[in-house]
């Protein structure tokens, strides 16, 4: 999504990092996608630290991101759910 030409409407990412940033060919088409990183602050499988560190470096890059954790492992939540719910309706209004 970040190097996508096209403009986008938003980037969801749940539970997962950000592994090639020294990778990406940056798209200027999305640089002011409204992005959402949800992570579980049990996860055994991605450890929250990643998802901290996803925030951090597209927040240096001027991204707008919002950052959630819950006290899950890797899965979802009601509260979560709910929060997708919410961002949804506002990024595709």
């Amino acid at each position: 999504a970040l190097g996508y030409p096209e403009r986008l409407a938003g980037l969801m990412t749940l539970s997962t990092y950000l592994a090639t940033d020294d990778h990406i060919d940056y798209s200027t088409a999305n640089k002011e996608i409204p992005i959402l990183i949800e992570h579980g602050t049990h996860d055994p499988v991605v450890p929250v630290i990643l998802g901290q560190q996803a925030q951090q470096l597209l927040s240096d890059k001027g991204y707008d991101v919002e950052y959630n954790t819950y006290p899950m492992a890797h899965q979802v939540c009601m509260p979560q759910i709910q929060n997708i719910g919410k961002w949804l309706n506002e990024v595709l209004a």
